[in-house]
């Protein structure tokens, strides 16, 4: 009778040492394993047994219905056999049943069971490729051969692939799966040939396949070939930093990257600029990086300022050789307060993550806990942005953006790409209504003496948000709309000839639009919830109460079953009235803003952030010689 074992295990090491306790005794029956891990996946599996052969042992493992086998190989130092399992399709293991036969008689002893946390491309792929056909097995792989190979590097270091890929299928054996998918897909070729039995398909494939599908072809041979990223152990590169992120792009996550090589410059921390596009990487790049990539990211430091679903795309365009031999670090955003279920794997890509704010440092912390890796670092961002304005600069900016000169703004800034419901410029517009309303003369503000601007970028990615948006704005000649895309130095200027910003946000992960209205003297009307709290305090601090509800599915990506907070929009009219009375008594003068804005001038400085960085980086380095074997992508990482 078959022996069943049920373990529970947060870490690998603790999977370990329960098989080392539980497994002593030699076995001559199969054994069905259990194992329940609901902080991390397994995607392979290494048995170790005493067999004196090979053919003793066999070992299958049952993932999601689907069965793989292992090969066993005899390791020539231990003089045991190892059982590799390496799974190409499925997500996890979570939890699922390994089946480990042991041959009768054989009387073996398993020694060890060891499970590592290597995300697969395929995972990855399913994650961020909604497009791709992936029902199985075959659908992966042919989409791969047809498609994948010339948008992602990573395939053509994908070992597993291209060993499935050159296998020999059909009833004669003759073809390689690679070529039966040529074939398949092209009605061009079988035009041409007739038959996929014709020699001169063969040579088509030799001579065209590259050219076509730009899969990594030996020449003459029709076999797939692997390609080595062959970078330099960590400890021989150079202490500096690889940034990664969309450093030329008017968006807050690529203000994020450059306020990053801001202050990793001023601490004086050598840094190479990789400026990543927003869609697919140029063939330029993703070929550096397969022929070069020790001189694309020459530094020992990799650091991605990017969320999580963008790094892996990264990875899977430029391939392993972006990666391998460095410390990986991602610098990654998140507004909820749980951490997606979906990105759960992708926590396997980084040696370390740096969250810029408490509230994205509590989201990751329950899925960091158990794992042996990565680190977790709360290091906050650097904020540069332009001193309070004077009168006359005020006058000029208003004029430039056809604002009321003798008004006091409020001003609500948003990215349509960051999310409607998210960023709920309603929220605004209702509390400024609310405040100042257009049905009653109020004694204490003229109809024209207040107004509202409402920023927006990339609106045209919700259509009919942005619709009602500007039908409630119409209907209300205060209201300003302005959806256009600016330069920094235009945005600034905005933000500095306003009186006060007014967030009532759901939910941010740092709220860098916040601020940056600090820095410029600004009132900040903010919902008291998520990253802003790291700094909103002070003066020109007001904080708006909220109550937390949940999140419908189509609110935001990864929101269903998370909640966020609904802030009051009682007290921010109230709010409002009481800035709009302060700044129309010219009670906030020049003088005041700037001495208001000292509290926070230090602690968003490029100074203090760089030496945070620089402190970390040295930290890490001064131990380089016994993490070196710990890195995740060492060169020999398949």
């Amino acid at each position: 009778m078959a022996n069943l074992l049920e373990l529970t295990a947060r870490s690998v090491e603790s999977l370990n040492q329960k098989l080392e306790d539980q497994l002593s005794s030699p076995l001559d029956q199969d054994l069905y394993l259990s194992l329940q891990t609901p902080n991390w996946s397994i995607t392979e599996i290494t048995v170790k047994t005493s067999a004196s052969r090979a053919d003793q042992i066999s070992c299958s493992m049952y993932v999601e219905g689907a069965s793989t086998n292992g090969v066993a190989s005899l390791d020539n130092n231990s003089k045991t056999y190892n059982i590799q399992h390496r799974l190409f399709w499925q997500d996890s293991v979570i939890p699922e049943l390994i089946n480990l036969a042991i041959h009768p008689g054989a009387n073996c002893k398993i020694i060890k069971i060891s499970a590592s946390e290597h995300i697969s491309p395929w995972q990855t792929m399913k994650t961020i490729r909604k497009d791709v056909p992936m029902k199985n097995r075959d659908d992966a792989l042919q989409w791969a051969c047809i498609h994948g190979f010339q948008e992602y590097n990573y395939l053509h270091q994908d070992e597993e692939a291209i060993h499935s890929l050159n296998q020999l299928i059909g009833a004669t054996q003759k073809h390689r799966r690679f070529e039966c998918y040529l074939w398949n897909a092209r009605s061009d070729v079988q035009s041409s040939f007739s038959t996929i039995n014709n020699p001169d398909f063969g040579r088509w494939v030799s001579n065209h396949s590259h050219e076509d599908h730009r899969l990594p072809i030996r020449p003459r041979k029709n076999i797939l070939e692997i390609r080595s990223p062959n970078s330099k152990l960590w400890s021989q590169r150079m202490f500096g930093v690889n940034l990664f992120g969309y450093y030329s792009e008017a968006l807050g996550i690529g203000e994020d990257c450059r306020t990053a090589h801001a202050a990793l410059e001023m601490a004086g921390i050598p840094t190479k600029i990789n400026d990543i596009p927003t869609k697919q990487c140029p063939k330029e790049l993703k070929q550096a990086f397969l022929d070069q990539p020790d001189d694309v990211a020459p530094f020992a430091f990799n650091l991605f300022c990017m969320n999580c679903e963008e790094h892996a795309r990264i990875l899977l365009e430029l391939g392993k050789g972006v990666s391998a031999n460095h410390y990986n670090i991602g610098y990654w955003p998140w507004e909820l307060e749980r951490w997606p279920k979906q990105w759960r794997p992708m926590i396997s890509l980084v040696d370390e993550i740096w969250s810029s704010s408490l509230h994205t440092y509590n989201s990751l912390e329950p899925e960091i806990k158990f794992r042996s890796r990565p680190a977790l670092q709360h290091l906050p961002l650097s904020v540069i942005a332009e001193k309070p304005q004077s009168q006359q600069e005020k006058a000029k900016w208003r004029q430039l953006f056809n604002i009321n000169t003798d008004t006091v703004v409020f001003i609500c800034s948003f990215d349509g790409r960051s999310g409607f419901w998210r960023k709920n410029p309603w929220g605004s517009v209702k509390a400024f209504q609310l405040a100042f309303p257009t049905n009653q003369q109020s004694p204490e503000v003229a109809q024209n003496n207040v107004q509202l601007v409402i920023k927006c970028m990339h609106g045209k990615i919700d259509q009919n948000a942005l619709r009602e948006l500007g039908r409630i704005c119409a209907s209300d000649s205060r209201i300003l709309l302005i959806n256009s895309k600016l330069s920094r130095e235009n945005l600034l200027g905005l933000y500095g000839c306003c009186d006060a910003l007014i967030s009532l946000h759901r939910a941010e992960g740092f709220g860098r639009n916040l601020a940056e209205a600090f820095l410029a003297g600004l009132d900040v009307i903010a919902t008291n919830y998520s990253g802003n709290l790291d700094f909103c305090d002070g003066p020109l601090y007001h904080p708006i109460n909220f109550k937390k509800t949940e999140l419908l599915r189509s609110h935001y990506p990864h929101g269903e079953g998370q909640i966020w907070a609904e802030p009051s929009l009682h007290d921010a009219a109230i709010a409002m009235q009481k800035v709009y009375q302060k700044r129309s008594k010219s009670l906030a003068t020049t003088s005041s803003l700037h001495r208001d804005r000292e509290t926070y001038r230090e602690r968003f400085s490029i100074q203090r952030i760089g030496r945070l960085y620089a402190e970390r980086l040295e930290q890490i380095w001064s131990k380089r010689k016994s993490l070196e074997e710990t890195l995740y992508w060492q060169d020999n990482q398949n």
